[in-house]
């Protein structure tokens, strides 16, 4: 979502991009209808016809992002968007890194819930699906984008007419290692050209699509070590790769339509990965943070977020180990064999006043490597918190 000229001033870029994280632009301002409240995950694609490519991991949010997106001065919302990776999205470009590719790669489905059209810059989505590809030649990186319309398959080869996208690679982990950039993709904001973009993994690095110009993030400090959890990958990869965070400016409902609110980014403990249902089941479980911009909170939706640092922890009741949490007032979530049905809860620390309790639901996904990011999640209604929690995904509301 959008970031104001105050946010743009107090971030900058460590690394200057060119590249496409779907950013999508609204030909121009139209009204908006109430919000209505809909079910957890208004973005859910449908099962059948779905590519091979994208079906194992289409129900895991982490991998994904979907919104509203936004465009203009003022900045208004178009229509709602999904970017959807390809399973194995890791194991592209891997092999290859640093080699010319005689081919462009399939690496997201794009869905336009419409009605409207999306454009942004070079980007234009219209209603339906879109294919986009990746390529890496001698001259650097390319993309494409085809039109599918009402069909979300995306063949080897395109079969219609396709729109040549730049691209801007970045690689700020520092380590440049696969594993510290997440197979995931995520729409990101142009503060210049007021309009969103693509971002997404491509092999050792990340890739912008079709945009620019986005801050990176307040890095707020150093996350404490989690007893017992082993640490994972580079200390600062959860701060300087997109992906892993999520950024925007959270939307705020009124009686009569939603409009950008304050700017905040979500990061999530960068050992996450490492922490097992065990461990949650223990106790209170450092999960993420949340930095809030600006002078103003947050509380249209369930989420009541305060300007600066909110330290978000995560526990899995298990008889009276989670200390506080509201026992009796959050529903059961199904679980697996192995773990078995279980309430969640979170408990939020603000910069100031009394820590608060919140319920999850948590979503299986058995079978499935679920990277540990976090992100917003988008709702007509108000936003809420994906992240990664053992083999499922916990929305924390």
């Amino acid at each position: 979502m959008p970031h104001t000229s105050a946010h743009l001033t107090w971030l900058r870029r460590h690394v200057v991009l060119l590249s496409a994280m779907l950013v999508i632009a609204c030909p121009g301002p139209r009204p908006e209808k109430a919000p209505v409240a809909t079910s957890a995950n208004e973005c859910r694609l449908p099962k059948e016809r779905l590519p091979a490519e994208i079906a194992p991991v289409a129900d895991v949010p982490e991998y994904h992002d979907c919104q509203r997106l936004a465009t203009g001065q003022p900045v208004v919302y178009g229509p709602k968007v999904g970017i959807y990776v390809v399973s194995g999205l890791d194991s592209v470009f891997k092999s290859d890194s640093g080699r010319n590719q005689p081919a462009a790669h399939f690496v997201a489905l794009i869905r336009n819930f419409g009605p409207e059209e999306y454009r942004g810059g070079k980007l234009v989505l219209s209603a339906g699906y879109s294919c986009l590809r990746l390529q890496q030649g001698a001259a650097g990186w390319s993309a494409s984008l085809e039109f599918r319309g009402s069909t979300p398959t995306c063949e080897a080869a395109p079969s219609g007419s396709t729109t040549p996208l730049e691209v801007t690679r970045e690689q700020p982990s520092g380590d440049g290692l696969d594993e510290d950039y997440p197979p995931v993709a995520r729409w990101e904001w142009d503060g210049q050209e007021r309009h969103h973009f693509i971002g997404i993994k491509c092999g050792t690095g990340w890739c912008e699509v079709a945009g620019g110009n986005e801050p990176e993030g307040v890095r707020p400090g150093a996350a404490p070590p989690i007893p017992g959890v082993k640490a994972v990958g580079h200390p600062e990869r959860v701060k300087r790769v997109k992906g892993w965070f999520d950024q925007q400016q959270l939307a705020v409902a009124t009686a009569s339509s939603l409009q950008p609110g304050p700017v905040a980014a979500i990061y999530p403990h960068p050992d996450l990965a490492n922490v097992d249902f065990h461990t949650f089941g223990s106790g209170w479980v450092d999960a993420g943070q949340v930095w809030l911009d600006g002078s103003q909170d947050y509380t249209s939706g369930k989420l009541r977020l305060q300007p600066g640092l909110t330290l978000i922890a995560l526990c899995q009741d298990n008889g009276g180990n989670c200390a506080d949490a509201p026992r009796g007032k959050c529903a059961t979530s199904p679980g697996t064999s192995s773990e078995g049905s279980a309430t969640w809860y979170a408990r939020l620390t603000p910069p100031r006043g009394p820590v608060y309790y919140a319920c999850i639901t948590k979503e299986q996904h058995p079978n499935v490597t679920i990277p540990a990011t976090a992100r917003w999640r988008w709702s007509a209604s108000d936003e809420t918190i994906w992240i990664r929690c053992t083999n499922g995904c916990c929305t924390v509301s």
